[in-house]
């Protein structure tokens, strides 16, 4: 009985062994299928998320290394367009900067959408399987730097260290990074729709998809939860500051918008009184209750002895100060680089006004039937400061003998004078024409209104190029070359124009208060009602030039060269100073004169009386006496100056 119990018993073990055996190989065969289905989920996620991923690195490759062939210029010159290397294709380099950045965000984003897949799949791998995870998935570095986190996972192998390195920057920096060299590049556009939309905004997106990523990546398998408000917060804050030194880099100001009186809507043109257009109205009609003692404690410190005749522009000068209207930051305006950018293409045989004229010269004489020896260096020459160069010694000898040659020996010297002087009125007028048919025939480069505030112009030829009221305060333009060019209505204050070449240029009603024009070339140029109030005009030519209204108060017209076309009858040139200036061939009144501020060194117009609160010695340029401190006096009590007297010869 005993043996049979015993017998029972072991059966019943053995049948409930065989059963635990085979619940047991059943769950194992389960685990298996729910493994292969992963592996199967994290291969296809793999190819998806490595075809994204090159993609992405060809197309940033691509955009890169074409950026890095952009040059400012690109932006103002239209034909200078963008070439993409390896297609052969060239496209206008602002279309480049509107659509490169926004399709590189789009293709980062689509890329780290399936990569957040991919980091949950491969958490989801069994890590207790006597065997590595990466030998039963899809072979990709990026794979292997996430499994890496966890023990075991992955084989040690070589350069770990500068894989995950490489994982790192081409997966979450890569992107972002040419993104910003975009939204940087951008800049000297001051284009601020260009520099905080179309790059500023991809950037951002760009750096938020990829940090968010690289949380998921750490979280693992852990779902993700909603972005709390302060999160939320911090992002909004890192647009608003992205957006923002990008908007002070680019525009930097609200006074442009506050100018707009026009809008086009559905292909119609609405007009409406700006808020400057407001504004300016009221301060005008507020500056006309006041009486002249009362405008000279307003504008105290702000501008010139204020004119209560000019009541538009004291209302200009004020607003100016607004909030609104200023600049806030210029220093935070990226500069546009443009040193000795040609902007209109001129024939292969054309030379500066003077080296033209010196060619134009033999030919107009040979033309003419006149030897060179007779003819001269003309009357236009001049040397390096601008003085007329003196006749040669033997010039009057061959005039005297061409003359005889021509009319007999018996010719009166007055009578040959009077031929050389008429074929001088003919050779200017010839020449006048010759060059303003030379610039006529450049092509002109349209750039009114253009954007170049702090600019670096220096030795940029710009001649006949129309910058019609383009903004370029700041700016800096010494040497460059803009004869002919048209910068009517132009905002130039404080700009650096010192040897700058503006012959023949439409300065009319330009803005270039407290400018650097040393030693600038304007002769013939328009200044019509052209503001230059503290302008330094050391040594500038102003023939033919000032003339209709221009503004000069409180300029520096030390050493300016002025001759009978020299125009200054409209000229408002109150407080200005005038050292070792020739006025004698000038039209100036004698309240002009009055107005002035000068010594010894200056030749007067004949009939107008030497001022009282001129000094009577020429002044020094340092010491006690020196010239500037004595106008600055001048200036600060024009009642209650006088003048200092001359130096006793007999001191040491």
């Amino acid at each position: 009985m005993s043996n049979h119990l015993n017998l029972r018993t072991a059966l019943a073990r053995t049948a409930r062994k065989r059963h635990l055996s085979e619940a047991e190989n059943a769950a194992g065969d389960a685990a298996k299928a729910v493994d292969q289905s992963t592996v199967d989920r994290i291969a296809k996620l793999t190819g998806m998320a490595r075809a994204s991923w090159l993609g992405l690195l060809s197309f940033l490759a691509f955009i890169g290394i074409t950026l890095l062939g952009v040059q400012d210029a690109d932006f103002f010159i239209v034909e200078r367009e963008t070439d993409l290397p390896l297609v052969g294709v060239s496209v206008p380099t602002n279309l480049f900067f509107y659509v490169a950045p926004l399709f590189g965000a789009l293709l980062y984003v689509h890329m780290h959408l399936y990569l957040v897949k991919l980091w949950k799949a491969l958490d989801s791998l069994p890590r207790d399987n006597g065997s590595p995870a990466e030998e039963v998935i899809a072979p990709w570095i990026v794979s292997d730097m996430v499994l890496s986190r966890h023990p075991g996972a992955v084989h040690a192998y070589p350069m770990r260290t500068l894989a995950r390195v490489v994982v790192f920057l081409s997966i979450f920096a890569f992107g972002p990074f040419v993104l910003a060299a975009f939204w940087w590049r951008s800049m000297p556009k001051h284009d601020e729709l260009l520099t905080v939309v179309f790059c500023g905004l991809p950037l951002f997106v760009s750096v938020l998809a990829g940090v968010e990523s690289w949380r998921a990546l750490r979280r693992g398998g852990a779902e993700a939860s909603h972005m709390s408000r302060g999160v939320a917060a911090r992002w909004i804050a890192v647009l608003l500051a992205l957006s923002m030194f990008g908007f002070l880099t680019t525009e930097g100001t609200l006074g442009a918008y506050a100018q707009v009186n026009r809008i086009r809507i559905l292909g119609e043109e609405l007009e409406f009184r700006s808020v400057y257009q407001r504004r300016h109205a009221a301060v005008v009609a507020e500056l006309g209750k006041l009486d002249e003692t009362q405008l000279r404690d307003r504008f105290a410190g702000t501008t010139d002895y204020p004119n209560e005749n000019n009541l538009q522009y004291l209302a200009y000068r004020e607003l100016k100060r607004r909030w609104w209207m200023k600049t806030w930051w210029p220093g935070l305006l990226r500069p546009a680089q443009l040193a000795g950018v040609s902007f209109v293409e001129t024939p292969p045989d054309w030379r500066p006004r003077d080296e033209a004229e010196q060619l134009f010269r033999p030919k107009w004489c040979a033309g003419e039937d006149i030897p060179m020896l007779a003819c001269g260096p003309g009357p236009l020459a001049r040397d390096d400061v601008g003085e007329p160069l003196p006749e040669p010694e033997h010039q009057a000898y061959q005039r005297n003998l061409w003359c005889e040659e021509l009319m007999g020996t018996d010719i009166p010297e007055s009578a040959c004078l009077q031929i050389f002087d008429d074929l001088n009125t003919r050779y200017v007028a010839a020449w006048k024409k010759a060059r303003k048919d030379a610039l006529a025939a450049l092509p002109q480069r349209k750039l009114a209104k253009a954007d170049l505030r702090r600019a670096v112009l220096a030795g940029a030829r710009m001649n006949r190029v129309d910058l019609r009221e383009a903004r370029m305060e700041g700016a800096v333009l010494q040497r460059a070359r803009m004869e002919g060019a048209v910068l009517a209505l132009t905002r130039m204050e404080h700009a650096d124009l010192r040897w700058a070449r503006m012959e023949k240029a439409d300065l009319s009603g330009a803005w270039m208060e407290e400018a650097d024009l040393r030693w600038a070339r304007m002769e013939g140029a328009d200044l019509r009602w052209a503001r230059m109030e503290g302008a330094e005009f050391w040594g500038a030519r102003i023939m033919e030039a000032l003339r209709g209204g221009a503004w000069i108060t409180w300029a520096n017209l030390r050493e300016a060269r002025m001759d009978a076309t020299t125009d200054l009858t409209a000229a408002d040139v109150t407080s200005a100073a005038v050292r070792s200036v020739d006025f004698t061939t000038v039209s100036l009144s004698q309240d002009q004169i009055n107005g002035l501020f000068g010594d010894a060194s200056v030749t007067l117009p004949e009939g107008i009386a030497w001022p009282k609160h001129w000094p009577t010695w020429v002044l020094p340029w340092d010491g006690a006496h020196a010239f500037d401190t004595e106008w600055r006096k001048w200036q600060a009590d024009p009642q209650g100056y006088r003048p200092p007297p001359p130096p006793d010869p007999t001191e040491d």
